[in-house]
């Protein structure tokens, strides 16, 4: 058989095209297995005198999503970049890279499963925090502190190709911000993780300066940082920095879509309605200036995660508590953002009458202390909340009588006073007050005398 020597160079190469395809793509789900977990950090340092400075690097990996080889850094590195010339500076630390150990101590797991308030899947953040001292000798150009990692959560829908896209977190400081010993702005913590569709936004970054200098706050562009064939620069790669690029219709101006989201210039105050759900990647510029002059700048990065939210039914409501004239009582609903309620008079008996009305009335059948509960859901059924309280009904029978006698003398009155109260109980208890125009005599004796120097005599009676 004659076989055309074309037909088995284009097969041989052919051939070798796929194999090169399926290798580079099981090299690049290998990469990911090992770099898909960034969820966001800020890199912060302050300045403790002496040329020393305290460097904070705070991390936060998906620990539900991400890879389960995709741990914490350990150790960390940070690199330190000339703030004019980008240049390295090999005299800090070892060539310019600052290497931080991973403390475990430090790690904090902060697993948030979505309650019958949010709907969709639960979310699963890592958070640790690297903290370590260095000496950063005077440098008028300034500095540029960095850290950089692979890669970010897939499931991110406002930036593209997320899986590939990395993260870089600069904090910088000028000269002059050395010469007066100047801190970054610190970052007390995160914004929430989950917001709400089509609900408002209304959030303070809890951000000071240690200085008391003013701050000031904007949204930004993240910074891309590392790749799939080094996911963890050591040391950190040179500025500028690469941008993320926004999947359309996102962009600086509208990140998650909806009502933009906005930070207040001034006091950091975050507002916004989104209206998709999903999750997005945010960065947050915040810059320190005294006297008209930037001193000091550093990056946060989170995500959002906004989900579908519903307004969950508080139980509530009142009643006299305790009626002594018979045996109905009257519940008022005071529950909040409730669709369906369901009362039950005796809570606990399964025979118990039960009620759907608003308000009810219910007449018991014999007098006793008795467990109301009232039961509230939304219309959709998902979400319920209970508030049970005791109750008493009662006759009483108590009837309240007395007779009295008095004696007169020339310079008072004495007057005998006789309870003659009935009732089904035990009385076990009296308050007696004699008002006359030269005061009030109270007594709590059954059968009480009272001595006055009036004539002119107003009597009234109280018993329980």
């Amino acid at each position: 058989m004659n076989i055309p020597i074309l037909n088995i160079l284009n097969s041989g190469k052919m051939a070798l095209r796929m194999i090169f395809i399926m290798c580079s793509l099981l090299m690049l789900s290998q990469q990911d297995a090992k770099a898909t977990h960034i969820v966001g950090g800020n890199l912060t340092y302050r300045c403790l005198g002496n040329n020393q400075y305290e460097i904070r690097l705070s991390l936060r990996r998906d620990c539900l999503l991400g890879a389960p080889d995709a741990q914490f850094d350990d150790p960390a590195s940070i690199g330190f970049f000339d703030a004019t010339t980008n240049l390295p500076l090999a005299f800090v630390g070892f060539g310019g890279e600052f290497l931080m150990d991973f403390n475990e101590d430090d790690t904090l797991n902060q697993i948030l499963v979505s309650d019958c308030s949010i709907a969709g899947n639960p979310v699963c953040v890592h958070q640790t925090t690297y903290v370590d001292t260095i000496f950063l000798p005077f440098w008028a150009n300034g500095y540029k502190m960095v850290y950089q990692r692979c890669c970010r959560n897939g499931s991110v829908q406002n930036i593209l190709n997320p899986l590939l896209t990395g993260m870089t977190l600069v904090s910088e400081m000028s000269g002059e911000a050395q010469q007066v010993c100047k801190s970054s702005p610190q970052i007390g913590s995160y914004p929430p993780i989950y917001i709400c569709v089509n609900k408002d936004i209304d959030y303070f970054l809890p951000a000071t300066d240690l200085q008391g200098d003013s701050l000031s706050f904007s949204l930004a562009t993240p910074f891309s940082g590392g790749d799939i064939i080094n996911n963890m620069p050591q040391p950190p790669n040179p500025p500028p920095y690469d941008l993320v690029n926004w999947r359309p219709p996102y962009s600086l101006a509208n990140v998650m879509g909806g009502i933009p989201l906005n930070i207040d210039p001034v006091t950091g105050h975050i507002t916004g309605r989104p209206n998709t759900i999903g999750q997005f990647v945010i960065t947050i510029v915040i810059t320190s200036y005294r006297n008209g002059r930037e001193l000091t700048q550093t990056r946060v990065d989170f995500q959002y995660n906004v989900r579908a939210c519903r307004d969950v039914p508080v139980a509530d409501f009142t009643s006299p508590g305790l009626n002594c004239d018979g045996l109905s009582m009257n519940f008022t609903n005071l529950s909040v953002d409730a669709d369906e309620y369901l009362w039950i008079f005796d809570y606990g008996n399964p025979e118990s009458d039960t009620s759907i009305e608003v308000n009810p009335i219910y007449t018991y059948e014999q007098e006793g202390f008795y467990d109301v509960a009232l039961i509230v859901n939304d219309s959709d059924k998902i979400c319920y909340d209970t508030i049970i309280q005791t109750i008493g009904v009662f006759f009483s029978g108590l009837n309240a009588e007395f007779s009295y006698s008095s004696n007169s003398c020339t310079d008072g009155i004495v007057l005998d006073v006789t309870d003659l109260s009935t009732g089904a109980y035990p009385i076990v208890a009296w308050e007696w007050l004699l008002t006359y125009p030269g005061g009030v005599i109270p007594s709590t004796e059954q059968n009480p005398t009272f001595t006055f120097m009036f004539w002119r005599v107003s009597t009234s009676f109280i018993r329980w």
